[in-house]
């Protein structure tokens, strides 16, 4: 009888909970950078195909009744069609990667619906393939041209072809230099709580160095005559994803893997430039972890990655004689800030599925953000005192006609890197 008490009463909370949000999404006005955002931008958004008006229609029921529910994977909103509103989709995405920026957030969106996708973690859906080969195409066109007129005709190989050659193969891991706790065991029946929880653990221990890493990165770019870019760090809902792709097969802890989580661009006009910055990276931090060099001659670029071309390397991030607790020590109030910023970044996160707030949240998403404070209060206890501040970072070195080539195809890139669209939706949801 109790059983069939609380099965009742969670009955009745959840659909007070839903009808509360249906109330939020109907009343309240769209925060920007959401769903429901994209969907009143719609009405003033001039159709990206003109012989095709109505299809707005259909994209707005979907952008309006945007849903985490995962029950209703492949299901069109009441009055919405697939086919109209993947029709807008082709012509928006031409429009944006023409320039036209104002299609973004809808096809951003309606990229990342799960009601636009049945069948989503096969990678043989009907539409999803046409999409994926749609995105190919174009692609295709770009890389070849860059093939001929950058790489081959800058003789890049020759001149970056051997970067790395000196670093043997390797995979590393977080979790050499930032394990698991000790004892940890995890008190939840949701999906791979062992790979959430490691996920706050590694974004609460990457948001307090991230700061003192692109200083760093800002200066030896700068002082070998590149431009830098620090990006934010890399996202829960990206790493999320990854556990269903890249990372399925890894060992516990499966986010352990994301090695490119502090991360920065270094951009240079000539490839003598790149070298130097590279060489000035090993006395700085040691020589690379791993090195993945796409300015190779071997580097199938147009097989792999449709033209584009750079080097990943992986660093050893150690500042010297730092320990989680001098850190804390002497930063900690500005610590608990950038951890405070972090967990409200979860939060807006969590947010932009549908909820109006953070009552109104899932149990599951609301388990997320509990982790993040468990996570910020292993990294101030004892046992985390005198344990080094150690991560791993990765640093991209670009030419300058490479990074325009990305800024151009970078909307089609991500529908190709997806291996089906449950794939493609995590990753253009993590954005």
């Amino acid at each position: 009888e109790e059983e069939e008490e609380d099965e009742a009463t969670a009955e009745r909370r959840k659909i007070v909970t839903l009808a509360r949000n249906l109330l939020w999404v109907n009343l309240m006005p769209a925060e920007e950078g959401t769903a429901r955002a994209a969907a009143s931008a719609m009405k003033e958004l001039k159709p990206p195909d003109p012989e095709k008006p109505d299809d707005a229609k259909h994209v707005e029921l979907y952008l309006k009744h945007f849903t985490d529910d995962r029950e209703l994977d492949g299901k069109p909103p009441p009055g919405a069609k697939r086919k109209n509103a993947l029709r807008w989709l082709y012509a928006a995405l031409e429009r944006f990667s023409e320039g036209d920026h104002k299609y973004q957030l809808p096809a951003k969106f309606l990229l990342g619906s799960w009601r636009l996708w049945p069948d989503n973690q096969e990678g043989t859906e009907k539409e999803f393939v046409k999409l994926k080969r749609f995105a190919e195409k174009k692609l295709d066109v770009i890389g070849v041209d860059f093939e001929r007129d950058i790489y081959e005709k800058m003789k890049i190989g020759k001149a970056l072809g051997d970067l790395g050659s000196e670093v043997p193969p390797a995979r590393p891991r977080q979790d050499e230099y930032l394990p698991m706790p000790k004892g940890f065991q995890p008190d939840t029946d949701f999906e791979d709580p062992i790979d959430t929880f490691y996920i706050s653990l590694l974004l609460t221990a990457v948001h307090a160095i991230d700061s003192m890493f692109q200083v760093e990165a800002k200066r030896i770019c700068e002082a070998a005559g590149g431009e830098w870019k620090g990006p934010a760090p890399k996202g829960f809902m990206r790493m999320l994803a990854k556990l269903t792709t890249d990372h399925v097969e890894a060992k516990l802890p499966r986010p352990a893997e994301n090695i490119d989580t502090n991360r920065a661009a270094w951009i240079f006009e000539k490839p003598g430039d790149l070298r130097r910055a590279y060489e000035a990276a090993a006395k700085a931090w040691g020589p690379p972890l791993r090195v993945k060099n796409g300015y190779r001659p071997e580097f199938k670029a147009l097989e792999i990655s449709k033209g584009y071309r750079n080097t990943l390397c992986n660093y050893r991030f150690a500042p010297e004689g730092l320990t989680w607790g001098s850190l804390i020590a002497k930063d900690g109030d500005n610590l608990q800030k950038v951890w405070a910023r972090l967990r409200q970044k979860m939060l807006q996160t969590f947010l932009r599925l549908g909820y109006p707030d953070e009552d109104s949240l899932d149990d599951e998403w609301k388990h997320y953000l509990y982790d993040f404070d468990v996570a910020r209060e292993h990294i101030c206890s004892p046992a985390m005192k005198d344990t080094p501040v150690v991560l791993v970072v990765e640093v991209q070195y670009m030419l300058r006609q490479y990074m325009n080539m990305r800024k151009k195809t970078h909307a089609w890139y991500k529908i190709v890197r997806a291996d089906n669209a449950e794939a493609m939706v995590f990753d253009y949801m993590a954005a």
